[in-house]
Protein backbone atom coordinates (compact mmCIF):
# COMPACT_ATOMS: atom_id res chain seq x y z
CA UNK A 1 0.00 0.00 0.00
CA UNK A 2 3.07 2.24 -0.16
CA UNK A 3 1.55 3.83 -3.16
CA UNK A 4 -1.04 5.46 -1.18
CA UNK A 5 1.21 7.21 0.90
CA UNK A 6 0.96 10.85 -0.03
CA UNK A 7 4.16 13.58 -0.33
CA UNK A 8 2.27 15.72 2.13
CA UNK A 9 3.42 13.57 4.71
CA UNK A 10 6.79 13.94 3.89
CA UNK A 11 8.44 17.18 5.28
CA UNK A 12 11.65 18.75 3.70
CA UNK A 13 13.33 19.20 6.86
CA UNK A 14 12.42 15.26 7.74
CA UNK A 15 15.58 13.68 7.66
CA UNK A 16 17.26 9.62 7.15
CA UNK A 17 20.16 9.11 7.56
CA UNK A 18 21.44 5.26 6.13
CA UNK A 19 24.43 3.19 6.80
CA UNK A 20 27.32 3.97 4.41
CA UNK A 21 28.24 1.20 2.72
CA UNK A 22 31.69 -0.04 2.95
CA UNK A 23 33.38 -0.92 -0.75
CA UNK A 24 36.68 -2.40 0.77
CA UNK A 25 37.83 -5.87 1.55
CA UNK A 26 39.42 -5.27 4.92
CA UNK A 27 36.36 -6.72 7.30
CA UNK A 28 37.74 -5.02 9.93
CA UNK A 29 36.53 -1.42 8.52
CA UNK A 30 33.29 -3.06 7.78
CA UNK A 31 31.64 -1.73 10.71
CA UNK A 32 32.96 1.99 10.32
CA UNK A 33 29.40 2.99 7.97
CA UNK A 34 27.28 2.23 10.46
CA UNK A 35 28.99 3.95 13.12
CA UNK A 36 29.79 7.00 10.64
CA UNK A 37 26.34 7.55 10.11
CA UNK A 38 25.52 7.06 13.88
CA UNK A 39 27.46 9.96 14.33
CA UNK A 40 26.07 11.80 11.84
CA UNK A 41 22.54 11.42 13.26
CA UNK A 42 24.05 12.54 17.19
CA UNK A 43 25.39 15.29 14.96
CA UNK A 44 22.65 16.40 12.93
CA UNK A 45 20.10 15.88 16.10
CA UNK A 46 22.45 19.21 17.52
CA UNK A 47 20.54 21.28 15.10
CA UNK A 48 16.85 22.56 15.28
CA UNK A 49 15.34 22.41 12.56
CA UNK A 50 16.07 19.00 11.71
CA UNK A 51 13.74 15.95 12.80
CA UNK A 52 15.62 12.56 12.06
CA UNK A 53 13.78 9.44 11.14
CA UNK A 54 14.60 7.04 14.39
CA UNK A 55 17.08 4.44 13.65
CA UNK A 56 14.86 1.82 14.35
CA UNK A 57 12.57 2.60 11.77
CA UNK A 58 15.43 2.46 8.97
CA UNK A 59 16.65 -0.87 10.30
CA UNK A 60 13.16 -2.26 10.59
CA UNK A 61 12.44 -1.10 6.49
CA UNK A 62 16.19 -2.30 5.46
CA UNK A 63 15.08 -5.65 7.06
CA UNK A 64 11.58 -5.20 5.77
CA UNK A 65 12.45 -5.12 1.96
CA UNK A 66 15.45 -7.86 2.35
CA UNK A 67 17.81 -4.65 1.54
CA UNK A 68 20.72 -5.07 3.92
CA UNK A 69 22.93 -6.76 1.58
CA UNK A 70 23.55 -3.99 -0.84
CA UNK A 71 23.25 -1.43 2.21
CA UNK A 72 22.90 1.46 -0.10
CA UNK A 73 20.01 3.55 -1.32
CA UNK A 74 19.70 3.49 -4.87
CA UNK A 75 18.69 7.10 -5.79
CA UNK A 76 15.51 5.93 -8.18
CA UNK A 77 14.22 4.15 -5.01
CA UNK A 78 14.62 6.90 -2.78
CA UNK A 79 11.10 8.47 -3.26
CA UNK A 80 9.81 5.12 -2.14
CA UNK A 81 11.83 5.05 0.85
CA UNK A 82 10.96 8.65 1.65
CA UNK A 83 7.13 8.04 1.93
CA UNK A 84 7.66 5.02 3.93
CA UNK A 85 9.32 6.72 6.49
CA UNK A 86 7.74 10.12 6.30
CA UNK A 87 11.69 11.44 5.36
CA UNK A 88 12.00 14.71 2.90
CA UNK A 89 15.33 13.70 2.92
CA UNK A 90 17.83 10.87 2.92
CA UNK A 91 21.38 10.84 3.74
CA UNK A 92 23.08 7.64 2.07
CA UNK A 93 26.14 6.80 0.53
CA UNK A 94 29.63 4.51 0.53
CA UNK A 95 33.27 4.65 1.96
CA UNK A 96 36.29 3.08 1.09
CA UNK A 97 39.94 3.11 2.61
CA UNK A 98 42.95 3.22 0.27
CA UNK A 99 46.44 1.64 1.35
CA UNK A 100 47.76 4.47 2.46
CA UNK A 101 44.66 4.95 5.04
CA UNK A 102 43.03 7.45 3.23
CA UNK A 103 39.24 7.54 3.80
CA UNK A 104 37.03 8.15 0.87
CA UNK A 105 33.26 9.13 1.76
CA UNK A 106 30.93 9.40 -1.02
CA UNK A 107 27.53 11.33 0.51
CA UNK A 108 24.17 11.60 -1.89
CA UNK A 109 22.14 13.97 -0.05
CA UNK A 110 18.49 13.02 -1.95
CA UNK A 111 15.16 15.55 -1.94
CA UNK A 112 12.65 13.03 -1.90
CA UNK A 113 9.94 15.98 -1.61
CA UNK A 114 11.41 17.75 -4.86
CA UNK A 115 12.35 14.61 -6.56
CA UNK A 116 16.06 15.64 -6.95
CA UNK A 117 19.02 13.33 -6.40
CA UNK A 118 21.72 15.61 -6.74
CA UNK A 119 25.07 13.84 -7.69
CA UNK A 120 27.08 12.61 -4.34
CA UNK A 121 29.97 14.51 -2.73
CA UNK A 122 33.20 13.48 -1.98
CA UNK A 123 35.23 14.01 0.68
CA UNK A 124 38.92 12.17 2.20
CA UNK A 125 41.46 12.35 4.37
CA UNK A 126 43.68 9.89 6.40
CA UNK A 127 41.60 7.61 8.31
CA UNK A 128 43.38 9.20 11.61
CA UNK A 129 40.92 12.60 10.23
CA UNK A 130 38.19 10.52 10.41
CA UNK A 131 36.11 12.60 13.09
CA UNK A 132 36.83 15.81 11.45
CA UNK A 133 36.12 14.12 8.18
CA UNK A 134 32.17 13.06 9.59
CA UNK A 135 32.31 16.64 11.12
CA UNK A 136 33.34 18.33 7.31
CA UNK A 137 30.52 16.68 6.17
CA UNK A 138 27.76 17.35 8.75
CA UNK A 139 27.96 20.91 8.27
CA UNK A 140 28.13 20.51 4.51
CA UNK A 141 24.81 18.33 5.13
CA UNK A 142 23.39 21.48 7.22
CA UNK A 143 24.22 24.04 5.02
CA UNK A 144 22.56 21.97 1.90
CA UNK A 145 19.38 22.34 4.36
CA UNK A 146 19.71 25.92 4.45
CA UNK A 147 20.07 25.88 8.66
CA UNK A 148 21.75 28.67 10.26
CA UNK A 149 22.99 27.21 13.52
CA UNK A 150 23.46 28.99 16.46
CA UNK A 151 26.98 29.31 18.12
CA UNK A 152 25.85 26.99 20.97
CA UNK A 153 24.49 24.38 18.31
CA UNK A 154 27.42 24.88 16.58
CA UNK A 155 29.81 24.30 19.20
CA UNK A 156 28.10 20.75 20.15
CA UNK A 157 28.20 19.68 16.72
CA UNK A 158 32.21 20.63 16.45
CA UNK A 159 32.94 18.57 20.06
CA UNK A 160 34.56 15.81 19.57
CA UNK A 161 33.82 12.87 22.40
CA UNK A 162 36.92 10.88 21.76
CA UNK A 163 40.34 11.09 19.91
CA UNK A 164 40.58 7.21 19.68
CA UNK A 165 39.61 5.39 16.82
CA UNK A 166 39.24 2.43 18.27
CA UNK A 167 36.32 3.94 20.30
Amino acid sequence: KEDQLGDERMSPTTLAVFPLAYQGKEERFASLGFGLSEMMIVDLGQARGIRLVERVRIDVLLSEIHFGASQAVDPKTAPRFGRILTAGKIVSGSYNLSPDQTLRIDIAFMDVVKGRNPEATSQSDLLENLFKLEKDIVFDLIKKLGITLTRAEREKIQAVPTRNLQA
